[in-house]
């Protein structure tokens, strides 16, 4: 004998669907206003629950306004408001579980709803445009972002407006590069300041200092993420702090200052893995790998690497995949596994071209040229770190584009053109010095002190001897083991 709840079931969903639309239109609303009525009283309360089926309550508060049996304006437009709340809920909850289309339908739809509140509006653009920067598709948010600038301007709502200024100057620096992005950020963080908004401040503050790590010595840019960090505590922004930690992380690794780095950045990945935030937690996965690779553990650099490639494919962020395989391309080729290095270099550059995140392209490159040099392809080198430079010159990113310079002085060297090798080194050594990186200028000044005395100059030495100096204050013990191998060859 069949149950209650069986009795209704349908043996075929076509044979469901004729029966539903065999309804009048007005019973079938009636019946979606009945279904959105009991779930609401059902799970009052229960946000959890509501959320998981927030599609479906959208479903039917659609549905419902369908009746032509009423002429209730009020009822109306109560549903319309319903639909639009709904319609909220699904977007976030598709946003939580890495559904990103199905975010982004429910956000259009929100976006362009009449009962939609101007908040709901803004929330709905700017997720819309974050749900595609952080899945490598940052031109695209762009134009979301543009768009919520536009209506938080008109509405008078300066904190949305600073919010979504900040936003397009994030999506520059995921694709053009950091110069053009510093000016929007530069505005919120005028507007955050203006309307007291101490968290927003702090988010812009550590953005800006994102931004100017390649045009300002490295002490200034430690001092601002700092400055950051320090709002962002006060005003108890976990994601914020952890975003700031891991830069900081970056930076104390371009200083060479390993420990201090590993330190904030497993600070930083217990904070995202204590939220749950998976994306987040792929990007500083990422760059413990790059710092396992700067102390010569290749191992565990391929790992992480590996790890954050596999959470960026659970959460759709491309760009994040990119840059995952940059790493397992770069460890690879220091542990002379060149195939595999030569594939990952190859994967990493597809995902980041599909991105258009210009500046990991150049980074790219330049690091696929150690591999064709090892290769013993030096022209393919030389070509590689010259597109990269010349990306980097377009951004207007005058310290990446001298460390291109002084690869292509590297390429000279391998090739035997010590000269020509001279000449670049030169050109970019007062641009890396500006950088106040001890280990950037030790390594430049060493392949400096290897030129010259391949050319049997007598300044050779005294180069040397700065290198040694330099790699010796940044405890940069590796490259100088590597630098005195090489000068015990060449003597």
């Amino acid at each position: 004998m069949p149950s209650a709840e069986s009795a209704y079931l349908f043996r075929h969903a076509l044979v469901r669907d004729a029966a539903y639309h065999l309804q009048p239109p007005g019973d079938r609303a009636q019946l979606h206003a009945l279904v959105l009525e009991v779930a609401e009283a059902l799970f009052e309360g229960d946000d959890k629950a509501l959320d998981a089926m927030a599609a479906e309550l959208v479903h039917h508060a659609t549905a419902a306004q369908y009746s032509r049996r009423t002429a209730d304006v009020k009822w109306q437009k109560e549903l319309a408001a319903k639909e639009a709340a709904y319609l909220l809920r699904a977007m976030w909850h598709e946003s939580r579980e890495f559904h990103n289309e199905k975010a982004m339908e429910f956000g259009r739809r929100l976006a362009d709803h009449p009962a939609a509140t101007h908040d709901d509006r803004i929330a709905a653009l700017l997720r819309i445009g974050e749900t595609l920067l952080n899945t490598g598709r940052a031109r695209d948010g762009r134009e979301w972002f543009e768009k919520a600038a536009s209506v938080a301007e008109a509405a008078g709502d300066g904190a949305s407006h600073g919010r979504a200024l900040r936003a397009i100057g994030i999506s520059y620096a995921r694709t053009e590069g950091n110069p053009p992005g510093i000016p929007y950020v530069e505005r919120a963080l005028e507007i955050f300041r203006k309307i007291g908004d101490r968290r927003a401040e702090g988010l812009a503050l550590s953005n800006l200092s994102v931004m100017r790590v390649d045009s300002e010595p490295a002490e200034q840019t430690l001092a601002a993420y700092h400055e950051a960090l320090a709002i962002l505590t006060e005003a108890d922004d976990e994601n914020g702090r952890a975003a700031t930690l891991s830069n900081i992380g970056n930076l104390l690794r371009n200083m060479a200052r390993y420990d201090e780095s590993a330190a904030v950045f497993e600070e930083a990945l217990a904070i995202h893995r204590k939220r749950g935030e998976r994306q987040y937690e792929a990007m500083v996965v990422g760059n413990l790998s790059g710092l396992y690779g700067a102390m010569g553990r290749q191992d565990e650099s391929r790992a992480a690497a590996a790890r954050a490639l596999q959470i960026a494919r659970e959460t759709g962020d491309l760009h994040t995949q990119g840059v995952s395989l940059f790493h397992i391309g770069a460890a690879a080729s220091r542990s002379g596994r060149l195939e595999e290095a030569e594939d990952a270099y190859k994967r990493g550059l597809q995902a980041i071209e599909e991105c258009g995140a210009r500046f990991w392209h150049a980074v790219l490159l330049d690091s696929y040229r150690i591999l064709k040099a090892k290769q013993g392809k030096f022209e393919a080198a030389a070509k590689l770190v010259q597109e990269g430079r010349e990306m980097f010159l377009a951004q207007g990113n005058e310290q990446m584009a001298a460390l291109a310079l002084r690869s292509l002085a590297r390429i000279d060297i391998d090739a035997r053109r010590p000269g020509e090798a001279r000449k670049k080194i030169e050109q970019a050594l007062e641009v890396i010095q500006r950088m106040g990186l001890d280990q950037e200028e030790g390594e430049t000044r060493a392949s400096y002190a290897v030129a010259l005395h391949m050319l049997g100059d007598p300044g050779a030495e005294p180069e040397y001897r700065k290198a040694r100096a330099l790699f010796l204050s940044a405890n940069a013990l590796d490259d100088l083991e590597v630098l005195e191998k090489r000068w015990r060859g060449l003597a």
